[in-house]
């Protein structure tokens, strides 16, 4: 299995623990992809994260023994979340080998469960498999009540896969889109479980990640595949 791990102006403990929980369920190599969206809020100025971010992940793949690919651009993402997911699975196809899949993650997500994810990736026949990802909120402690949710996140390691129109657009070259727009195809259902720690970003993170989210609706720049080819 193969990690991506994308990520921009993160808290080094939380690119730490992401690593980290990558390799304990079964990573053997991760691809890092630090940088900015365009349209995100100081994109222009501050394209890359700080040194401390890239020590992160270089330190506990090191400590793992996992192997890591790691980039960093010069500029920012012109084409947004679709360029960069889309250079990710570029980078991974340079290590990756048949019968390989992807994991892809974000630095606010982290597995907590992970139970015989690697068979359950082997026996399957489809192409994009589920984990069951979940909010912490106050008081989750002690009444251990979390709300579970599918989110597509694994993908055969098929040359050529790419992010097109949409960030949840997952498209193979023989056009089958692995979860962007219905008829879906089938996916593998497994027993790997991820925290999502978005709300948990202090509050400046979290306001410049809801202004990227309202520039990118007000531009219009993700549409639909079937949408895009009528323009």
């Amino acid at each position: 299995m193969i990690g991506i791990l994308c990520w921009y102006d993160e808290n080094p403990s939380w690119l730490a623990a992401t690593t980290a929980s990558m390799a304990r369920a079964g990573v053997s190599h991760i691809v890092g992809l630090d940088g900015a969206y365009a349209l995100y809020p100081g994109a222009m100025r501050h394209p890359r994260s700080g040194a401390e971010q890239y020590a992160a992940v270089m330190e506990v793949c090191q400590a793992m023994q996992i192997g890591l690919t790691i980039h960093g651009p010069y500029d920012a993402y012109a084409g947004n979340e679709c360029e960069k997911r889309t250079l990710g699975f570029k980078l991974a196809e340079q290590v990756a080998e048949e019968g390989d899949w992807y994991i892809l993650m974000d630095a606010d997500q982290v597995i907590t469960q992970a139970h015989g994810l690697p068979r359950d990736l082997e026996d399957t026949e489809h192409d994009v498999a589920e984990a069951l990802f979940y909010s912490r909120v106050a008081g989750d402690e002690m009444n251990g009540q979390r709300a579970l949710w599918p989110v597509r996140c694994m993908f055969r390691a098929i040359p050529g896969l790419e992010v097109k129109g949409q960030h949840f657009s997952y498209v193979l070259p023989d056009g089958r889109d692995l979860w962007g727009e219905p008829p879906y195809e089938p996916a593998a259902q497994t027993r790997m479980e991820v925290e999502h720690r978005t709300m948990w970003r202090p509050k400046i993170r979290q306001q410049a990640q809801d202004s990227y989210y309202k520039r990118r609706d007000e531009t219009g720049i993700e549409r639909p595949q079937a949408v895009r080819g009528e323009i």
